[in-house]
């Protein structure tokens, strides 16, 4: 029982059955790409290279429907279709997607002292 079945008679007889259904679904997906590059020029400088690119998406969607009068007090949700109209539905979908980079230069001089 839901919340306002007291106001439809709560299974009383003559009571209205009423049915709800929500349901979400959600993908994501996360890729990460890094690339390393580091070299040594004589015996005194070294140069280090580090790029990042990393890319996300995320989906959403939502629907639900309500219905009353039911016909069979066992059907619940799984036959909404037995009745003439739905009492409500809706539907949605959220999206977003994330687009970076990074990169760092590091350099050394090293000296020798004799």
């Amino acid at each position: 029982m839901d919340q306002n079945s007291i106001n439809r008679g709560g299974g009383e007889p003559g009571s209205t059955n009423y049915a709800q259904l929500n349901q979400t679904q959600r993908f994501s997906w996360t890729l990460d790409n890094l690339l390393y590059y580091d070299r040594t020029f004589g015996d005194e400088h070294t140069l280090g290279i580090t790029l990042l690119q990393s890319a996300s998406s995320n989906l959403t969607e939502t629907s639900a429907m309500t219905a009353t009068a039911l016909p069979w007090n066992s059907q619940r949700w799984h036959q909404l279709n037995s009745v003439s109209q739905l009492d409500g539905f809706g539907t949605g979908l959220s999206e977003s997607q994330l687009m970076s980079y990074m990169g760092a230069l590091t350099t050394a001089l090293t000296t020798s002292t004799s």
